[in-house]
């Protein structure tokens, strides 16, 4: 039976920790939330809306292999994070295509909407 870390990954630098046959994750101080996603101030890392994660004061750099910086290149090493716009050093994990070409459509429609331009554009 695989283990229930298996399916799920923990953000931040927290890690997954298997209690009572379930996942949990250990989150690093600063973090919290079901996927350590959140900052103990509340805000949370939205890499949509290109927001900058919260880091704790101690977290300017880390082990982040397979990790890209978020202008999308790979980070340098395995010892080192990126540095970004938001003037610390911060890597994530890469995007997955798991979507339909629904959300993408919807997305199209929404921009020629803002737009006001009266047509669909499909693709």
């Amino acid at each position: 039976m695989p283990s229930p870390c298996a399916e799920i990954s923990c953000l931040n630098g927290g890690s997954c920790k298997e209690k009572n046959g379930t996942a949990v994750c250990a989150c690093l101080t600063g973090f919290t939330g079901e996927r350590c996603n959140m900052s103990t101030s509340g805000q949370q890392y939205n890499r949509k809306l290109g927001s900058c994660p919260l880091l704790p004061a101690d977290a300017s750099s880390g082990q982040c292999p397979g990790y890209v910086c978020s202008n999308d290149t790979v980070c340098p090493d395995t010892q080192k994070c990126c540095p970004t716009a938001c003037s610390t050093k911060v890597c994530a994990l890469p995007e997955q295509n798991t979507s339909t070409p629904f959300p993408v459509l919807l997305y199209f429609l929404l921009v020629f909407r803002r737009a006001r331009h009266r047509f669909i554009y499909i693709l």
